[in-house]
């Protein structure tokens, strides 16, 4: 392809990239990346980084949403899964989870809520008892 753009396309190739091609009219040479490049990209994120809190945010909701347990954050394919799609996370472990990330869900939830129940001028509470194929009594609200 380097070839076609240099026999029929030369005249843009000089105009788009000046100074670019090597002395043989081959492609331009590649940089090579700086240790401190490398480095940069080994290192983790810090539980107090932005990007490391939405993420583990995001975990926790998925854990209420899909009612999974905390233990989630401890099994093996859950930790490839996230790894994969984020390699500069570092997975917290499940007592943070359960001890500071839920509970402040929690309390931004229920405040939102109880924001939103304030606003209305009728609540309207519906009752339901049954029983679960556990043989469990369950009352509803």
């Amino acid at each position: 392809m380097w070839t076609h753009v240099k026999r029929y396309h030369e005249k843009e190739l000089e105009k788009d990239t000046p100074g670019t091609s090597s002395a043989d009219g081959g492609p331009p040479p590649k940089k090579q990346a700086t240790l401190e490049h490398i480095l940069e990209k080994s290192v983790m994120y810090d539980t107090n980084d932005p990007r490391a809190k939405a993420i583990t945010q995001t975990i926790a909701e998925q854990m209420c949403v899909d009612m999974e347990p905390f233990d989630l954050v401890n099994k093996l394919g859950f930790q490839r899964t996230i790894k994969q799609f984020c390699p500069k996370y570092k997975m917290v472990s499940r007592p943070h989870i359960s001890e500071n990330v839920i509970p402040d869900m929690y309390c931004r939830v229920r405040t939102k809520i109880m924001e939103l129940l304030h606003e209305l001028p009728h609540i309207t509470i519906t009752t339901d008892l049954w029983t679960s194929d556990a043989s469990s009594s369950v009352n509803d609200l």
